[in-house]
């Protein structure tokens, strides 16, 4: 890994800003992938049109998120540079985004049934007669816009705009720059459901006599040595076995992969931690899970191996050069893609990046809690205390806060009240907020726990990279190894890193509660832990008599009268009101009296003292 240093040069928005547009600039020049760690704010995409304005080199942008694809039009606008967004099947065909759907025909649905068997948008098309008995409707009067728009000249346009899958079509690719701009890794792998898999191998198998297995709980089954040697000897030579095939896609069944997963069963090796892995040909990995029979690949682009290089007609034979930017890389998942040979450039050191953060863009981070809280299942959620913490900010803050959690987390908020604090356009879960400017000029959020996919997500990232994960040990302490940990780390401490930088990247600066600490080390942060009690509904009936009562002074039996909890229940209560400075109370035993100070500021959700012997410093 390199770092790029500038010497003597304060770490201001413009210095950062150069050294990324630097660190670009020697990529597009490399004939070997390059993936480049800058963190959001740095200026990556914009550097990036530049470069390709600075050097001529056509290039492609591929995205994850379509609304940056206007921002980049727009760059490419003001540098004068052509531009041209390449058609997606899914949102440029009108079939495919439901623009023809009818009450009796969804043929939104049945065209996407057959994308995720395999069949690319254009055999879909071509093929519409064969699956449907017919035309599609976008092609009744006249081609498909989508079938038209694919019919352009690569060579008319500086800037091709597209998303990921494009990195596998070598139009979009041939003889251009690449980049690829904040990639979650995991759209570039493919999972098949244990359905797929044995529909798919049993109709290639149905379709392939030479091969001795009659479907697929044959092949899995059925361990016969000769048997499966007599299949590898067909697999090897038939080497076009490895291409997806539209002709194993039938009505209903079927899938064009079905060979692939075939020979992934055929040469799996078992890891004994419930996984197996397959290592295929043309750089293609295979992990499957074995109680669910669920397979996921990830396919190496064959155009990545050509970098640089020239055809025969000395015309390019693939891209010049690739270049990944990403804010909180996982370098060994982005090698899965790009290859061995794929160099590392970070724009700043961990130490230049808390200065960054904290200097530079003005983040202010606290740390309200020293557990990871995995929130994306919704089973560690702890939504009566979380409300309370999220009232307490809401009352506190100076700037109405943006909350962000995992999806089941803000469900079971909302059924708490939760719009009642913070409407719904002004709370996103995580993974949704990658590439989005959307909250840039925020300054005040939460975000409550961090997202965790589970152990078997992390055990077959390693079975891709042909490593046995065993995790060890429970909660903060759990051990992945240190490919897992990396992994663990790519999509829990840098996906909240993620979400923290997208608030107040207009300059302002913005305040940002995690309650997690799945935060990067590196990261300066207040840890302020607060005491968090909730109300029990006992409390909240004491609570509403004391409001209601509208006398200056009671007895403990006078509050008893009124509530459905026994007196012993009621002086609980009420001394712990008064501990923490809600009311007041005179005198002992029997003479015991009480008086109302402030229970008109009690939360509706519960009691959040945040500590101040500390020195910490008061809520924004």
């Amino acid at each position: 890994m390199a770092t790029i240093r500038a010497e003597a040069l304060p770490l201001t928005q413009e210095s950062v800003w150069n050294r990324t547009k630097n660190a670009i600039h020697s990529a597009f020049l490399r004939d070997q992938p390059t993936l480049i760690g800058a963190l959001p704010g740095s200026g990556k995409t914009f550097a990036s049109v530049q470069v390709a304005k600075e050097t001529g080199q056509p290039t492609t942008f591929l995205t994850e998120r379509r609304t940056l694809y206007d921002q980049i039009e727009e760059w490419a606008d003001d540098a004068g540079l052509a531009w041209r967004r390449i058609p997606a099947f899914h949102h440029d065909c009108p079939t495919a985004n439901g623009d023809h759907d009818t009450e009796t025909e969804d043929w939104k649905s049945n065209v996407r049934g057959l994308y995720s068997r395999g069949l690319s948008g254009g055999v879909i098309h071509s093929q519409a007669r064969h699956h449907f008995g017919k035309q599609l409707p976008c092609q009744a009067n006249g081609r498909c816009p989508y079938i038209a728009a694919l019919e352009y000249d690569s060579e008319d346009y500086d800037v091709l705009i597209g998303n990921f899958r494009h990195l596998y079509s070598d139009k979009p690719t041939r003889g251009r720059a690449v980049v690829i701009d904040e990639l979650a890794v995991d759209s570039l792998t493919e999972e098949y459901d244990a359905d797929q898999v044995a529909t798919g191998v049993s109709e290639f198998l149905k379709a392939t006599p030479e091969i001795p297995f009659d479907n697929y709980s044959d092949l899995v089954e059925n361990n016969d040595r000769e048997l499966r040697e007599q299949a590898l000897r067909w697999f090897n030579e038939n080497s076009e076995w490895h291409f997806q095939k539209s002709t194993l896609v039938r009505r209903g069944t079927g899938h064009a992969s079905g060979a692939l997963m075939a020979y992934a069963l055929l040469v799996r090796e078992d890891h004994g931690n419930g996984l197996e892995s397959a290592p295929l040909p043309r750089n293609v990995r295979c992990c499957r899970e074995r109680e669910t029979g669920k397979l996921r690949v990830i396919r190496r682009p064959v155009s990545l191996q050509k970098i640089g290089r020239e055809r025969e007609d000395g015309e390019p034979a693939g891209p010049l050069a690739v270049v990944a930017l990403d804010g909180t890389p996982v370098v060994e998942q982005w090698k899965l893609l790009l290859g061995p040979d794929m160099q590392f450039d970070q724009v700043l050191s961990n130490e230049e990046q808390a200065t960054f953060v904290a200097e530079t863009l003005g983040i202010r981070v606290i740390q309200t809690n020293e557990n990871p809280k995995p929130y994306s299942s919704g089973k560690y959620v702890t939504p009566r205390k979380d409300m309370a913490l999220i009232e307490a900010i809401v009352k506190e803050s100076a700037h109405p806060p943006v909350l962000v959690s995992s999806k089941k987390a803000i469900r079971a908020y909302r059924e708490r009240g939760l719009d009642e604090l913070i409407p719904p356009e002004e709370t996103a879960h995580f993974g949704n907020l990658r590439g989005l400017n959307t909250f840039a000029s925020r300054r005040t959020a939460v975000i409550l726990g961090s997202p965790h996919r589970g152990d078997d997500y992390i055990k077959c990232w390693g079975a891709l990279a042909g490593k046995v994960i065993e995790p060890e040990g429970r909660g903060v302490d759990r051990d992945y190894g240190e490919f897992g940990n990396a992994v663990l780390a790519g999509h829990r401490e840098s996906e909240v890193l993620q979400t923290i930088l997208r608030f107040g990247r207009d300059g302002g600066g913005a305040t940002v509660y995690v309650h997690s600490c799945a935060l990067p080390q590196w990261v300066d942060r207040e840890v302020v832990i607060p005491e968090v009690n909730s109300w029990s509904t006992g409390m909240n009936e004491v609570i509403h008599a004391v409001q209601n009562l509208g006398v200056d002074e009671w007895r403990t039996a006078d509050i008893t009268e009124t509530v459905e909890i026994t007196e012993r229940q009621v002086r609980t209560h009420l001394n712990t009101l008064a501990d923490w400075g809600y009311i007041d109370r005179h005198g002992t035993g029997r003479g015991r009296r009480w008086s109302d100070i402030r229970t008109r500021e009690t939360g509706r959700f519960g009691h959040v003292q945040f500590p101040k012997a500390d020195g910490s410093p008061d809520l924004p």
